[in-house]
């Protein structure tokens, strides 16, 4: 079981690893403030806690921190929705397109290359970057389910 991305008659099949990875890489491009910050619920061990009133705290502690790191760092909101935005259901506007590929040009050839979904289906980050691509071009919205 996995993700599918579609924007128009595109679509790109990944696990929910690839997703996490490639939004982890974008966060990293913020910068390292940011990076630890985003990360900061899993390296803790923070979801798998039970729902209850310390978890409840924990996360909106975090995301008042991470409302105000935004704020210093200007972090674009756009960009922030597709970060936080759901693994299993979500969408993508053309003009939150714009920001992930703000953040996409720092990445390296190595990253580009970096397999982006399943094995078999020889995808690539650059790949998925390029959805985005058509996504601002035909000014159509990525889903996906």
């Amino acid at each position: 079981m996995g993700i599918t991305f579609t924007c128009n008659d595109k679509y790109i099949d990944c696990s929910y690893f690839s997703f996490k990875f490639f939004r982890d890489k974008l966060a990293s491009k913020v910068g390292s403030p940011f990076y630890e910050l985003y990360t900061e619920p899993e390296r803790l061990g923070k979801y798998d806690l039970p729902d209850n009133e310390y978890k409840e705290e924990y996360f909106r502690k975090h995301a008042q921190r991470s409302i105000t790191l935004c704020k210093k760092l200007k972090v674009p909101k756009k960009f922030q929705y597709f970060l936080w935005a759901s693994d299993y259901e979500g969408k993508c506007s053309p003009s939150q397109a714009k920001f992930v590929l703000r953040y996409t040009k720092s990445f390296t050839e190595s990253e580009r290359k970096a397999l982006f979904g399943y094995a078999i289906n020889g995808k690539t980050v650059q790949d998925f970057i390029n959805l985005f691509e058509t996504a601002v071009e035909e000014n159509k919205p990525i889903t996906w389910y």
